[in-house]
C-alpha cells in the first residue's frame, strides 16, 4: 500500500513514521508501536520505545475498545475542509492496552457523552468516492 494516505483534504499524512499505522487503517485494524523487549504499546510512533529505550518495535493490533477520557464539541470547523462536519465531537480515548488516541467521536447525541463511557473503534471513508481513504474513529459500545 502507498504511503501516501490522506483520508482529510488539506492534510498531509505521508509521515514516514504513521505509514504503518494509516495502512492498518485501510484494512479496517488498528495497530500500535509494540516494543518487542518489554511488550508494551505506545503511540506516537517513535524510533525507541519510551518505556524502556528499546528500538526493537513492531506493529502490533489492538482491539481498538477503551474508554472515553475526554471530549469537546467542535462547533467551528478548523479548515475548510471541516465545515460541513461542524458540529462533531473530538475526543480523546484511553485504549485498553494502555495509550491514548486523540479521534472524532461518533455518535447521536453529543449532550448525552460522559467520561467513562466505553467505546470502540471503527473505520469511516473520507468521501463517498469508492476510492476515497478510510479514517479511524470511534463510537459508544
Amino acid at each position: 500500500m502507498s504511503t501516501e494516505v490522506n483520508p482529510a483534504p488539506g492534510h498531509d499524512y505521508s509521515d514516514v513514521s504513521l505509514s504503518p499505522w494509516w495502512e492498518s487503517i485501510q484494512d479496517n485494524i488498528l495497530t500500535l508501536p509494540l516494543c518487542q523487549s518489554c511488550k508494551r504499546f505506545h503511540f506516537y510512533p517513535e524510533p525507541f520505545c519510551p518505556h524502556c529505550g528499546s528500538g526493537e518495535l513492531s506493529a502490533g493490533k489492538i482491539t481498538g475498545k477503551g474508554t472515553l477520557y475526554s471530549f469537546t464539541i467542535v462547533h467551528r470547523a478548523p479548515s475548510a475542509a471541516f465545515k460541513d462536519d461542524v458540529p462533531y465531537v473530538l475526543g480523546v480515548v484511553k485504549t485498553q492496552e494502555g495509550p491514548h488516541l486523540m479521534a472524532r467521536i461518533e455518535c447521536d447525541a453529543a449532550d448525552k457523552l460522559q467520561i467513562g463511557l466505553l467505546v470502540h473503534f471503527k473505520c469511516l471513508k473520507s468521501s463517498p468516492h469508492a476510492s476515497a481513504a478510510l479514517y479511524p474513529v470511534f463510537v459508544l459500545t
